[in-house]
């Protein structure tokens, strides 16, 4: 690695290194603050593997939760959404389930709730949990890049490359500027031993990256700008100078 990084800490991404400058931020979260009012994916590289992986798992929310478990006194969707959006904000991720759970809403329908739910699940390590909510958003929302590509995240947190690769593609089907999609789908190739494709996906997303200026922060990303994208992107991509 060249001394233009020698300055920045390294962070991974599905095994790829991202840089920062200076001192380890502290853990994101994702973001639910949405220009259409559904939480937004949060996949901003950080110590851990899995964006979301806490260091433990509160014992308020147990390895099955599920909504018949929780019996709190119902509120009205739309407050239960916006408590559970503030609560998410301060990190009080299993409250977060739990408000969700207990109301109509989370029970009834509303994409933008499985949205909150599979991202506080995540948060918690509860894959198995996550993935379930996943699937319930994308069938309430089929046409939402988010929620396949955050079904990608979790698939690929378990293991199960083949299905994550399927919902990368309908990620970037979906939404062909989707520069996280088409960098992860660059991860996985290249975790397999396929250059040439993983150098497709690759160029893609340098290609899409020219659309941002350096300082803007990605869709989905929660904090991560298109200037320290290129520059892991160059690190993966661009040949080692001759000593």
């Amino acid at each position: 690695m060249t001394d233009q990084f020698s300055s920045f800490n390294a962070v991974n991404l599905f095994d790829a290194n991202l840089f920062q400058k200076g001192a380890t931020p502290p853990r994101p979260q994702l973001n639910t603050q949405a220009s259409t009012g559904t939480p937004k994916l949060a996949a901003h590289a950080i110590e851990a593997p899995f964006p979301w992986a806490p260091s433990a798992v509160p014992a308020a929310v147990s390895a099955s939760v599920a909504p018949a478990e929780h019996h709190a006194r119902p509120q009205a969707p739309d407050r239960a959404l916006a408590s559970a959006q503030a609560l998410y904000q301060q990190g009080r991720f299993a409250e977060v389930v739990d408000s969700l759970l207990a109301a109509p809403l989370a029970l009834g329908g509303g994409a933008a709730a499985f949205s909150l739910l599979a991202r506080a699940l995540g948060n918690l390590g509860q894959l198995a949990q996550a993935l379930t909510w996943c699937e319930r958003w994308i069938a309430a929302d089929k046409l939402d890049p988010a929620g396949h590509y955050l079904r990608a995240v979790v698939l690929l947190e378990r293991g199960d490359h083949a299905p994550a690769r399927t919902s990368l593609r309908r990620a970037t089907f979906l939404d062909p500027g989707f520069v996280l999609a088409h960098f992860s789908l660059g991860n996985l190739a290249r975790s397999r031993g396929d250059n040439g494709e993983a150098g497709k996906h690759f160029a893609n997303a340098k290609r899409l990256l020219q659309r941002y200026q350096l300082d803007d922060l990605l869709p989905e990303s929660d904090g991560l700008t298109a200037g320290r994208l290129a520059e892991t992107l160059g690190a993966i991509t661009d040949p080692e100078p001759a000593p």
